[in-house]
């Protein structure tokens, strides 16, 4: 008989929301584009997944996050280069999840034998960051966006060559900086733009534009996508009291502001 008895109790805990798609914006495509070292017009055919590495970090309410990360490596034939040089013909996708859970092991007491007994909370989420709308599922014709890193070309963006993508990008060229600039221009006048209230508690509002992205940024820096339900109406009660960056993006634009949460 074992000396040390452990009771495990297991707890499964479903998160059904999926993966978030993210919405792209002029401004993203822009500032990549213009942070760019090459951006390729090509055929592009995927040839391995990569296994990089699994992650166990301890999070500040006492679980473990456990995901596989993966990279998925792709052959480029290029049809015409629109930035930078070509060194090579592979590329890769940025990591991204393809399962993550939560754990957290906590001491209970002793059983009637004197030996330490545990809970095991186990978290199955399918809910995390996940850099895979940058992954190509087809062999059509591809304008890439790539940056260069330690492993060679890494996808900052990928998309359909299509007409109004190459007309983005000519302005984008022509103009440079800029085109924010520019593009702010185009859009509504920002004095209609508003968040409130601020200081907040639980909740802000947005009003003066559609927002279809909204992130968080915290005084450490640390930026959290939030789920866009109601683009106008954004629930922040999870988050600790304490100054931040919100923001929004439209189509075409990205306003920022300072919040406060008391």
């Amino acid at each position: 008989m074992k000396k040390l008895i452990i009771a495990i109790i297991l707890t499964f805990v479903f998160y059904n929301s999926g993966h978030s798609t993210r919405i792209i914006t002029n401004f993203d495509i822009a500032r990549w584009y213009l942070d760019a070292d090459v951006v390729l017009i090509c055929n592009v055919n995927q040839t391995d997944t990569l296994t990089v590495a699994k992650f166990d970090s301890l999070l500040a309410d006492g679980f473990h996050l456990r995901y596989d990360v993966l990279r998925e490596k792709y052959h480029c034939s290029v049809d015409s280069i629109l930035k930078g040089e070509q060194t090579t013909d592979t590329i890769f996708t940025p990591e991204f999840s393809s399962s993550s859970r939560r754990e957290k092991k906590e001491f209970t007491g002793f059983n009637a034998e004197g030996d330490s007994t545990f809970l095991l909370t186990v978290q199955y989420n399918t809910d995390f960051n996940d850099d895979s709308w940058f992954r190509i599922k087809s062999a059509e014709k591809r304008l890439v966006i790539l940056r260069e890193s330690e492993i060679g070309y890494v996808i900052d963006y990928q998309s359909k060559c299509d007409s109004s993508l190459l007309n983005l990008i000519q302005q984008v060229e022509l103009k440079g900086e800029d085109y924010f600039n520019w593009l702010s221009s185009r859009t509504i006048d920002s004095g209609n733009f508003r968040i409130y209230p601020n200081p907040f508690t639980d909740v802000v509002k947005i009003t003066g534009i559609e927002a279809k992205r909204i992130e968080i940024t915290d005084i450490n820096g640390k930026t959290k996508k939030v789920k866009v339900q109601d683009p106008n109406y954004v629930d922040l009660s999870y988050l600790k009291r304490g100054v931040y960056i919100i923001s929004v993006f439209t189509d075409k634009n990205k306003w920022t502001q300072k919040i406060v949460k008391e």
